[in-house]
């Protein structure tokens, strides 16, 4: 009869830890789900562990991996993971000395190594970083068992703004028809941007980093003032206003057969510097901007040679009738221009006088349908 491992407590809340992780990683987190976070991260030594799982993940983002296996080495190796490594060694000390095999326990189809391995590297690479982490818990680091977080859930209704001042001092601006968590802990403060637009003005801490998570990345900042705007599509476009901020998206590209270095996932901006990214993790090239980039608090949304696709959704937080783009001919005219808050109906309205290309039209449900005109043929 077989017994179960005994798991020590730690090991559980490591377990719990890293799949706790893993969810706040995600770009959209429900009230309901961040209640049961705060709930399990309440207890001390619950948050204890999590805090040394993730200080050790910021640690290891610092160094660059290492370059995956090339396909030759990857077709002569022969070890498929269903057995130890000191017996593949021995059976293959002894087959090179000519002795009898040792048969292995499994054999796999050569059709399949290559995605055999290539999942073994990965699931080696996952649990050398849980081994590696719970190596550092159960060695007993010295940590503050009374470190206790607060978490706060904050939103606005369409047209609304809101001024939120944080524990540390920091302040948050946060635009229409948005929302945001924000939990404060001794070591970390972090603010998950689920919809819409905020502008942070950081308290300076150096021993706290301040860390936004907006859709596929994160912003982190020790004092200093930025933008952060991401889109229903989960485009996040991120300016500085003053000081520096760090950009680290997570990429998301499986045609690449060996990860990006270090200082290829990550962007330094400054004042007047202005960067985006998508779903797919991939920075755009740093743009410098001037005083105008954000000036929305002020009831003035500033756009330089952006696409429609991008501007829409951003003037949906604020019109009263939603506004659907209906073609992607639409979608792709470039915008420069300011549109102001008390004015949207109107510029809305004059959308066909500015792209003579377009129809604007009333539906029955309220909404502006902008759309190109149809081609006309002459008889």
């Amino acid at each position: 009869m077989s017994r179960k491992p005994v798991i020590s407590e730690t090991e559980r809340r490591l377990e719990e830890a890293t799949r706790w992780f893993v969810i706040l990683q995600q770009p959209d987190l429900s009230v309901r789900t961040l209640t049961a976070w705060k709930r399990w991260e309440s207890v001390p030594e619950n948050r204890q562990v999590f805090d040394e799982l993730e200080r050790l993940w910021q640690a290891l983002d610092e160094i660059d991996p290492p370059a995956m296996p090339s396909r030759p080495a990857i077709l002569e190796d022969d070890y498929d993971g269903s057995e130890s490594v000191a017996r593949w060694r021995a059976r293959r000390q002894l087959q090179a000395a000519g002795s009898a095999p040792i048969p292995a326990p499994a054999e796999v189809a050569s059709s399949d190594s290559g995605s055999h391995r290539s999942w073994y590297y990965f699931a080696a690479a996952a649990t050398l970083f849980v081994s590696i982490a719970a190596g550092f818990l159960l060695l007993g680091r010295d940590r503050s068992h009374g470190a206790q977080s607060e978490l706060e859930v904050f939103e606005t209704a369409v047209g609304e703004h809101r001024d939120v001042k944080l524990s540390d001092g920091s302040t948050i601006q946060l635009g229409a028809r948005s929302s945001l968590s924000v939990t404060m802990s001794e070591r970390y403060r972090t603010v998950v941007l689920n919809t819409g637009e905020a502008a942070f003005s950081v308290a300076h801490d150096t021993g706290r980093p301040f860390n936004v998570m907006a859709g596929n990345g994160m912003i982190t900042a020790v004092g200093t003032a930025f933008n952060v705007r991401r889109s229903d599509d989960a485009q996040v476009v991120v300016t500085v206003t003053e000081g520096v901020v760090q950009v680290t998206p997570n990429l998301v590209d499986t045609r690449s057969e060996s990860p990006s270095p270090a200082s290829l996932r990550r962007q330094r901006l400054e004042r007047g510097q202005q960067v985006s990214y998508g779903e797919d993790g991939k920075l755009t090239s740093v743009q410098t901007v001037d005083d105008n980039a954000v000036t929305w608090h002020e009831g003035r949304l500033h756009y330089r040679q952006e696409p429609l696709r991008n501007i829409i959704p951003d003037i949906n937080r604020y019109s009263r009738k939603p506004i659907v783009i209906g073609d992607r001919a639409a979608g792709d005219l470039l915008f420069t221009g300011t549109v102001f808050e008390r004015d949207i109906d109107e510029w809305i309205a004059n959308l066909d006088s500015i792209y003579p290309l377009l129809e604007v039209t009333q539906t029955d449900a309220n909404n502006v349908l902008i759309r190109t005109k149809p081609l006309t043929t002459s008889k």
